[in-house]
């Protein structure tokens, strides 16, 4: 397989998200914010009609998966060719600003391209599936439901979702083959995009807001990399299981894109009173929730802030709220009825998250029997004084919030943007949102099965919360910005 297959259907995501965006007048947009827009409603729309198509038994080897990226790409065209007379908007962020911007988006996607496939998450979770997919396997075979091995079951959690394996089977499909390097063509742009659609979302409140939330999310290394530069290069310069890299085939990019993207068109869509862009927010969250775990669990918080910020602003925002929360509810089915049907993994936190287990694990300290490795060799992870579970995760939240290297300035400036939301209608369901999803991480990592200095020295929970850099730029943004908001105009 070459590039060509990846590339094609990177070309085809984004002619597929342009077919479905509102128009240019309903929805003012620069070219940049277009395109990253359309990329990421396009990735959403492709991975929830597959999933269709693969509960219908169309394996993804059949017609069927050409046919699929045809659509999207002849349906892209054709609204091409009808917006072309459209004007599009200046760029919130302009001059070298813009240039250094660019050069970042395009720098992840080349470092993302500089290494085939090479972390454990990337092939077992993910990978492993979309050979299967590619092969024209569906997810209700015994490949998804019954493979075990002379040490268990081979697959690693079988009812992880489907959106990153059928974008590489995609790829493969239209490239000829399956090759790691280049199945991860559409997987290397969740980074670029992310500064743009936040843009997007501010563009009402006015440049400067638009331009800050920009910036704030493309200049959080945590995009990149953790620990920027604490290493040198070597972050960025070797393959391995270090859990340093964030690019590449893992989920946790896809979840923070296409979560910051559904949350950034439901604010402008609540600033507007217009539900269109708040319809293709929720195919961006129903996105998320189709690439990790973690995304629909983020969906549940997101619906409970929505409704909470109605509540606030006397419910003026009804109809775009509940555009995003019905287009995201329908575009997830397909998923969950196949996820209904496949075996359930070991860290099934629904079953979980009871009280009994959170008063247990509140004041029981933590052993090492689910170790994976000898508790000593985790250092002061395992030889600080307090062994209980509340504190450690208080320790390892501390540590992220306050690591410059990780995350720059957004935590910080995050506290900036959550003080001002209190006074903003419009901004009060986006600080529950940030404020719940914070919570929620706590409380999953409260209830968790594995060894909780294991799961740090992997990279958690830094890994939970690039998931929501999105919503805490937005919030940044937003205090830069007009302190109002303004209905559509016709």
């Amino acid at each position: 397989m070459s590039p060509v297959g990846g590339a094609l259907l990177t070309l085809t995501a984004w002619l597929t998200g342009r077919a479905v965006l509102p128009g240019r007048r309903q929805l003012p947009r620069s070219p940049l914010e277009e395109q990253a827009t359309a990329y990421l409603a396009g990735c959403a729309l492709l991975v929830t009609a597959a999933s269709l198509g693969l509960l219908a038994g169309l394996p993804l080897s059949s017609p069927f998966g050409a046919l699929l990226p045809a659509a999207g790409a002849a349906a892209g065209i054709l609204r091409l060719r009808r917006d072309h007379a459209e004007p599009l908007e200046e760029e919130a962020v302009r001059g070298p600003a813009l240039l250094l911007m660019t050069a970042l988006g395009l720098g992840s996607a080349a470092l993302t391209l500089a290494w085939p496939l090479n972390e454990f998450d990337p092939i077992l979770h993910f990978a492993f599936k979309g050979r299967l997919l590619a092969a024209g396997e569906l997810p209700s075979g015994e490949a998804f439901r019954g493979v075990t091995g002379s040490v268990g079951r081979v697959m690693t959690h079988p009812n992880y979702p489907l959106g990153i394996p059928i974008l590489e089977a995609l790829s493969a499909r239209l490239g000829g083959g399956w090759e790691d390097r280049w199945i991860q063509v559409p997987l290397a742009f969740w980074s670029a995009a992310l500064p743009w659609v936040l843009a997007l979302g501010l563009r009402d409140s006015g440049r400067p807001a638009a331009a800050a939330a920009a910036w704030i999310a493309a200049a959080t290394p945590a995009l990149y990399v953790r620990g920027f530069l604490a290493d040198g290069t070597a972050a960025f310069a070797a393959a391995g299981l270090g859990e340093e890299k964030m690019l590449g085939g893992r989920g946790d990019l896809p979840v923070m894109a296409l979560f910051g993207a559904g949350c950034a068109l439901t604010l402008a869509a609540w600033r507007r009173r217009n539900a269109a862009p708040a319809a293709v927010g929720g195919l961006c969250l129903a996105g998320a929730a189709q690439m990790k775990n973690e995304g629909l669990a983020l969906l549940g918080v997101l619906a409970l802030a929505l409704g909470l910020g109605l509540l606030l602003d006397r419910a003026r925002a009804l109809r775009p709220a509940a555009a995003a929360l019905t287009v995201a509810a329908l575009a997830a089915v397909p998923w969950l009825a196949i996820r209904a049907g496949l075996p359930a993994i070991d860290e099934n936190y629904g079953a979980r998250i009871t009280w009994s287990e959170v008063v247990r694990n509140l004041t029981q300290e933590e052993t090492a029997e689910a170790s994976p490795i000898r508790p000593e060799n985790y250092g002061s992870d395992w030889t600080d004084s307090s062994r209980l579970r509340p504190v450690r995760i208080v320790r390892y939240f501390g540590r992220e919030f306050a690591d410059p290297l990780s995350w720059g300035l957004l935590w910080p400036l995050a506290l900036f943007g959550l003080a001002g939301a209190r006074r903003r209608p419009e901004l009060r369901w986006l600080a529950l949102t940030l404020l719940g999803a914070v919570a929620l991480y706590a409380l999953v990592l409260l209830v968790t099965p594995w060894f909780l200095p294991a799961l740090h020295k992997k990279g958690i929970p830094a890994r939970l919360l690039v998931h929501l850099v999105g919503p805490a730029a937005l919030l940044i943004g937003a205090r830069f910005g007009r302190d109002r908001s303004r209905p559509a105009a016709g």
